[in-house]
């Protein structure tokens, strides 16, 4: 299948909340950031397989004037295939790399809080640099991020200025509301060289200026289905999803050639 992505966007996305930690893709110690005069690109799609899955609705629980604006329920963003059977936020990455391009100058790495959900709900980030976090919502939220980096930002309503968080360490960070906003659940994820990429709404995805040679090229899907939910008075407090999944093909880059992967996702996780 040959087409040309119209969305690309350098990223990759994402801890899964209640699921174990998996290993994620590491640069060797020192990456190296080179001019790439002679690289390839690889280009391809991330499918669903199969019919596609009923939505997800999860309840609004607080603050429907602000966060159920669009009804009671809200689509949970960690599943999403387009009519194509293209799938959104799976992210593609060379599992290892010693050298190459370096990440691009000038890039604003933010995450919004619009109608209680986190915008993008997945976000790459390289390791060294500030994430922004604001809030669009007249309601209080108080942002907790855990695993490689941590914090808590409380944000009274959406005059409340922006806040800077360093990403000190390479990894998963959660992002979820501890303000009784059960359902907002985001991952940004700190990674260590560029050869990340995050698919647009038809599960197309782009990585350029690759050095020729032999690499494992993954592709990493968070988990969508719930497993366990905890509940208080009949109200849910914690969300707990399936284990991410995580697919793996081998991939040969010619020098100023293009090589084309693509990878299905499907029920089940495999």
């Amino acid at each position: 299948m040959s087409f040309r992505p119209t969305s690309l966007a350098l990223a990759g996305l994402v801890l899964t909340l209640g699921a174990a930690p998996i290993s994620f893709a590491q640069a060797p110690a020192g990456y190296e950031s080179i001019e790439v005069t002679d690289g390839g690109t690889i280009r391809g799609l991330v499918t669903w397989a199969g019919d596609s899955p009923t939505e997800l609705r999860l309840p609004v629980s607080k603050n429907p004037e602000t966060c159920g604006t669009h009804g009671a329920e809200k689509v949970s963003p960690r599943l999403k295939i387009s009519p194509r059977k293209g799938v959104k936020d799976a992210v593609v990455f060379l599992q290892e790399i010693a050298r190459g391009k370096p990440f691009p100058t000038g890039v604003k790495y933010a995450l919004d809080q619009k109608e209680c959900e986190y915008l993008p709900h997945l976000l790459v980030v390289p390791k060294g640099a500030d994430l922004e976090v604001s809030s669009s919502d007249d309601v209080l939220h108080n942002v907790h991020l855990d695993g490689a980096n941590s914090g808590n930002l409380a944000f009274p309503d959406k005059t409340a200025k922006p806040q800077v968080l360093k990403m000190k360490k390479a990894g998963f960070v959660d992002v979820r509301c501890d303000n009784g906003h059960v359902w907002m659940n985001g991952t940004v994820l700190v990674i260590t060289h560029p050869y990340y990429a995050v698919t647009d709404e038809e599960g197309r995805y782009l990585l350029a200026d690759v050095p020729p040679g032999a690499y494992k090229l993954v592709a990493w899907h968070e988990g969508w289905d719930i497993v366990k939910k905890d509940e208080k008075d009949g109200v849910v407090t914690k969300y707990y999803f399936s284990e991410p999944v995580k697919l793996m093909k081998d991939v040969d880059v010619k020098q100023k050639g293009e090589a084309e992967v693509s990878f299905e996702l499907r029920a089940g996780g495999k």
